[in-house]
């Protein structure tokens, strides 16, 4: 069951797709190793994988933050769509115009339907994903 995957079960999955035959191949793999892990609720283990996942991981951070907002394939969690589109944001370099307009309209569609209640735990979300991140 893909949403019981713990990080070393996916680190040892990940290094074993990385001989993956060609780049699309590889991302695919990539990508569905985070968002395994995302739905797991093991965050350390999806941004490990986002780390490693090279060219798709603004758009995974996006789709992960979409996913969050919606509801779907992952539980609507506003706060936490909050901080991965955040991540979209901040890792969005070079600027992809296209891309960027994407992540922005996100943004405020997420800030138009959060609470004070789910502020306060965008906050909390951001903390953890930025700690993670600055542990590099």
């Amino acid at each position: 069951n893909p949403a019981q995957l713990d990080l070393k079960t996916i680190l040892q999955l990940q290094d074993f797709f990385a001989g993956a035959k060609n780049a699309v191949e590889k991302h695919a793999v990539t990508d569905q190793l985070l968002l395994d892990a995302v739905a797991a609720g093991n965050i350390e283990a999806a941004l490990y994988v986002f780390s490693r996942a090279g060219a798709t991981d603004v758009k995974m951070s996006y789709a992960v933050a979409k996913m969050f907002f919606e509801g779907n394939g992952l539980p609507k969690d506003i706060a936490k769509a909050w901080a991965w589109n955040r991540l979209a944001l901040e890792k969005n370099n070079p600027k992809n115009p296209a891309l960027d307009t994407q992540i922005q309209k996100l943004m405020n569609d997420i800030n138009a339907a959060m609470t004070e209640r789910d502020q306060m735990e965008a906050r909390s979300e951001w903390s953890t994903l930025e700690s993670f991140i600055n542990k590099k």
